[in-house]
Parts: structure tokens; C-alpha cells; sequence
């Protein structure tokens, strides 16, 4: 078991051997009394979205008790990958390793980074696996509210390929769901902060989607911005002023698909490894 730095929602993060697999997986620790006033249900949360590439899986739940400290237990996906024979488990991580070495990260793994992303956005906001379905009509939407740099997880396990390149960039995940909550769950949380603070309590509306342009924006920067496509900076720029649980979210999404395509196929995007 090792350790790991958590957030300030719960009461611990260990890598552990999943029981009966012999798999790694993170054990990620609550407080019970401290999850009934948090933002949402962690852990229905994660259930809902399960088995989706982009997004973390959720293998087993344990209530609190005396075998766990009284503390509830939600065994996960561990994300890894190897990056110039050092273990990298974040997005932040790869930002660092670039800001040391003052090097450009290949345009093609900002393309991977950033459909990736907006892959689980729109499952969250709308319940699509595929974006050439529509918007599934039963499906409540789940707003993250903490997409940040540390929580955008890196695995090497079940690549996607960038299209007919045989190499292959990690999968990109999105983590961490304990700032997460329903569209529902969120106004019933923003009343109660409203009446407890005798003031108007709301979340942002753009919150997840301005989340990842923020962290586009860490390999980009305004320096380094004109060393990438025209057409990477105009994708960026499409998010200015989409809301969460917008149907251009969708848009873009299938836009920059396509758009990717293209540049491959033009030989204007080209596989080159991280840090190579």
C-alpha cells in the first residue's frame, strides 16, 4: 500500500492490491458525517457513469465500519503511465515535466488531450457514450465542478488509437468526483449555502467546460500559443461562453473530430512520442 496526497474531501488516498486480482487500485477514504454535506453522492455518482473510456471506473464501495476505521471506502481505477521511465499519473505532472525542460508538447497529444476531455463532458451533461448519438432525454445531467489539472488522470491501460498511427498516447481520464452533483442536486446545495449565508449562493455556469480550456492553456500559454495550428486556437477559442449543459458542447465535440481527421490526413498532425 502507498500512500497518496488527497483533497480536502476525504479522509485519505492509498494505492492498494485490489482483493482477489492481484490489480493495483485506489482507496480513497470518507467521512461519513462529512459526505451527507457535501456537494453530492460520490459514489452514485460514479456508478452512473460507469464504464465509460473517459472517465474513472468505480470498482467497489464499502460502508464504514469497525474493519475501516469508520471511515466509507471507494475502491477505483489506479491511472498510470510511463513517460521517459518515469511513472506520470496527472495532467499537472506532464505540464511540470514540460515547463522543466522547456519543450513543446506535441500538438497531436493536445488534440488526444482535449477530445478526450470533452468526451466526458458530454457523457456527464448528457448521457452520450458515442457523439453521433443525440442527447439521451432520461438522462439528469452530472456537473464535475473540479476538473483541474490534478484531477485529469493519464492511463496506459486500454489505449485508444489516434486513428490508423500505430503508437498511441495514454487514455485521458477524468477524476475525482467529489466536488460532483446532479443539475437537481446542485440547486437543492446552492439553496441551502443561499439560506445558511443569507445571501444568493450559485455555481458557475461554466464551470466544467471553462475547466477545459484552463488546461489546454497550461501547454499553450500565450508565448507558446503560435507554435500550434490555427485550428487548435480557433477549437480553443470555441469555448469561450459555452455554458455547462449547452448543446454546442456536443458541436464542438463532433467539430474537432472530424477536424482532427482532416490534419492527419493532410499529414499536418503527426504522432511524435511524449517527451521524446
Amino acid at each position: 500500500m502507498r500512500d497518496l496526497t488527497g483533497g480536502g474531501n476525504n479522509e485519505g488516498i492509498a494505492v492498494v492490491i485490489k482483493s482477489g486480482t492481484g490489480m493495483l487500485a485506489i482507496r480513497k477514504r470518507l467521512n461519513p458525517m462529512k459526505s451527507k454535506d457535501s456537494m453530492g453522492d460520490e459514489v452514485s455518482i460514479m456508478k452512473k457513469l460507469a464504464h465509460h473510456p473517459n472517465i474513472v471506473q468505480i470498482y467497489d464501495f464499502v460502508p464504514a465500519s469497525e474493519e475501516t476505521s469508520h471511515k466509507d471506502e471507494i475502491y477505483m481505477e489506479y491511472c498510470k503511465t510511463i513517460v521517459r521511465g518515469e511513472q506520470i499519473n496527472t495532467i499537472h505532472e506532464i505540464s511540470q515535466m514540460y515547463m522543466r525542460k522547456r519543450e513543446t508538447i506535441p500538438e497531436l497529444f493536445l488534440w488526444h488531450l482535449f477530445e478526450g476531455m470533452l468526451r466526458a463532458i458530454v457523457f456527464m451533461h448528457f448521457g452520450i457514450r458515442n457523439e453521433a448519438d443525440e442527447p439521451n432525454p432520461d438522462w439528469e445531467a452530472i456537473f464535475h465542478n473540479d476538473m483541474y489539472s490534478v484531477n485529469i488522470f493519464l492511463s496506459s491501460g486500454k489505449k485508444i488509437k489516434t486513428m490508423e498511427v500505430k503508437a498511441e498516447y495514454p487514455r485521458v481520464v477524468v477524476g475525482d468526483f467529489g466536488q460532483a452533483n446532479t443539475a437537481s442536486g446542485i440547486q437543492a446545495y446552492c439553496a441551502r449555502r443561499s439560506e445558511s449565508q443569507s445571501s444568493l449562493f450559485q455555481r458557475p455556469d461554466n464551470k466544467d467546460v471553462d475547466s477545459v480550456f484552463v488546461i489546454l492553456k497550461l501547454f499553450t500559454g500565450l508565448q507558446d500559443c503560435w507554435k500550434f495550428s490555427p485550428e487548435l486556437r480557433e477549437m480553443m477559442l470555441c469555448l469561450m461562453g459555452i455554458k455547462d449543459g449547452s448543446r454546442t458542447i456536443l458541436t464542438l465535440l463532433k467539430t474537432l473530430i472530424k477536424t482532427k481527421e482532416r490534419l492527419m490526413n493532410e499529414g499536418k498532425l503527426v504522432f511524435k512520442p511524449l517527451l521524446e
